[in-house]
Parts: structure tokens; C-alpha cells; sequence
């Protein structure tokens, strides 16, 4: 199977979203999902996270969790330049080298993404961070697969962020032009 990619045409443009379902679907759906803390598999992680750094930030008056001033932005998280993959098959040994049988993934939930600040395919994650605009320090951390667009890394990251912090207010959200669609505006207002 060949794939051919489509490359922007204007250096350090963001890349169109290759996502099947729009914002406008996806933001009722993800609004009325239920995200339990226990059930992700970075519960402990967060939990740390949040003890150690999250409620210390608060409780010295860092980050106002009645009145936070969101800051949202995916960046690109490298893990190797190639899929990481283990043949399963004896093909090599029996001299057929070039095999489309089943592989061994270590990482399944990696995948390719744009880096638009760099200008280059990466294969790795997505992490979308959700920061207090007024501190600049982050509340709220979220991995997802390296193709993931923007517009949809803050809409999984912010509801998930509502999920295991219920008794924090967002008063206002500050995003980039990957997050202008109609949608969003009507959510926020």
C-alpha cells in the first residue's frame, strides 16, 4: 500500500486535521462521556502529579482553580524515527525478507504526526497541556497519539480535565487558530 502525503505549502503553516470526525460532532459526545480516574490507565501518574505539584499551586495562590484562565497547545513528543516493530513470523530465517505478515508493535499507541514549528513528519505522541495563562504553570497534562489534531487534543484533554478536577471553574480559554471553529465559540459563550 503506498501512501502519498500531502506536504503544506507555506513553511511553518499548521497541517490540515486528518480527522474523520468533526468538532461539532465531537464536542456533545465528549461533554456527556463520563471519565473516571481510576479507569485511565495514568491514573497513579496524575494522582502524584496532583498531590505533589497541582494542589501546592493552589493552595499557595499560584493557580486560582475558582477562576482559571486556560491556556491550551499540543506539542510533539519524539519517541524514536521509526515504528518500533518485531517480526513475529520466521520468514527472515527462511530467506523471504520483505513479508506482510503481523508484527509485534512495543508502542501501539504511537503514530506519525506534523510538527509545524520544525517543519518534519515525527513518529511519537502528542502532548496537549492545558496551563494557567495567568502563572504560565500547568494544570492539567494529557498524552494522545501523534496525529491527533489540536482541536480535538483540547477537547479530550479540557473534559478529561473536568472529570478528575470537578471543583475547578474555568472563567476564560486562551487557544491558537487551530482551534478556530464554530463550535468552540459557541461552547465558551
Amino acid at each position: 500500500m503506498i501512501i502519498k502525503i500531502k506536504y503544506n505549502k507555506t513553511k511553518g503553516t499548521k497541517a490540515d486535521s486528518v480527522e474523520k470526525v468533526t468538532v461539532a460532532d465531537l464536542l456533545p459526545t465528549l461533554e456527556k462521556t463520563d471519565f473516571k480516574l481510576d479507569e485511565q490507565p495514568y491514573s497513579s501518574l496524575f494522582k502524584i502529579y496532583q498531590k505533589e505539584f497541582l494542589e501546592i499551586s493552589v493552595s499557595t495562590g499560584l493557580i486560582h482553580a475558582d477562576a482559571l484562565a486556560l491556556a491550551g497547545d499540543g506539542t510533539p513528543v519524539v519517541t524514536s524515527h521509526r515504528e518500533r516493530k518485531k517480526r513475529i513470523c520466521k520468514c527472515k530465517e527462511n530467506g523471504i525478507h520483505d513479508c506482510n505478515c503481523n508484527r509485534y508493535f512495543s508502542q501501539p499507541d504511537c503514530d506519525i504526526g506534523w510538527d509545524s514549528s520544525r517543519d518534519y513528519y515525527y513518529h511519537g505522541y502528542d502532548l496537549y497541556m492545558l496551563v494557567d495563562s495567568q502563572s504560565d504553570l500547568p494544570v492539567f497534562p494529557h498524552f494522545s497519539c501523534a496525529s491527533k489534531h489540536d482541536s480535538h487534543g483540547f477537547l479530550h484533554a479540557f473534559f478529561i480535565m473536568k472529570s478528575f478536577l470537578p471543583e475547578y471553574s474555568v472563567s476564560k480559554v486562551l487557544l491558537d487558530s487551530a482551534h478556530d471553529t464554530m463550535p468552540y465559540y459557541q461552547y465558551v459563550n
